[in-house]
C-alpha cells in the first residue's frame, strides 16, 4: 500500500523579501535605532503572515565579517539586528565555497540553524552540487561523475 503524502492540502502563498534592496527602508529620524526598526518590521510581517496564512522568506545578508575564515556565517552575523534570528521560525544559511584551495567551488552548503517547530524539520546541514551548464542543484550523491 502506498504512503499517504498529504492528508490536507492548504493554499500556500509565499513571498520573498530582501530588506537590503527594498526602497524606503530604515530611517533613524522616524523610528529610532536600526534594531528597533527591524524588530517592529518583523513583528508586523509575522502578524501579516499569520493573519493571511502565508509564508514569508527573508533574504538577510551577513554583515562584513572582519575575521572570516571562509566557513558559513551564523544567524547572528546577519546585518542589521539579532532580531532576525530571535523572531524567525526557521533560520537557514546558504553558503558557497569561493576558495578553490578549501574544496570544490561548485559545492553549496545548506545549513538549517533554527527550527522553532520541531515537527517541521531538524537542525543540520546538506551539501548540494551546482551544475553551471544546466543551472541545477543536485545532491552530491546524484551528481554525475566525470571520467
Amino acid at each position: 500500500m502506498g504512503r499517504k503524502i498529504f492528508q490536507k492540502v492548504e493554499f500556500l502563498v509565499s513571498t520573498l523579501v530582501d530588506p537590503t534592496t527594498t526602497n524606503g527602508g530604515f530611517d533613524s529620524f522616524k523610528i529610532g535605532t536600526e534594531t528597533e526598526y527591524v524588530s517592529q518590521m518583523l513583528t508586523k510581517i509575522k502578524r501579516f503572515a499569520q493573519h493571511h496564512s502565508c509564508h514569508v522568506w527573508f533574504v538577510a545578508h551577513p554583515r562584513q565579517l572582519h575575521h572570516w575564515v571562509g566557513g558559513p556565517p551564523n544567524l547572528y552575523d546577519i546585518s542589521g539586528s539579532a532580531h532576525f534570528i530571535n523572531k524567525c521560525d526557521n533560520g537557514i544559511v546558504i553558503h558557497r565555497n569561493r576558495d578553490p584551495s578549501s574544496g570544490p567551488v561548485d559545492q553549496v552548503q545548506v545549513c538549517v540553524r533554527k527550527v522553532r517547530n520541531k515537527v517541521s524539520g531538524t537542525i543540520g546541514d546538506a551539501f548540494l552540487s551546482y551544475d553551471r551548464v544546466t543551472g541545477e542543484f543536485m545532491d552530491i550523491d546524484e551528481h554525475p561523475r566525470k571520467g
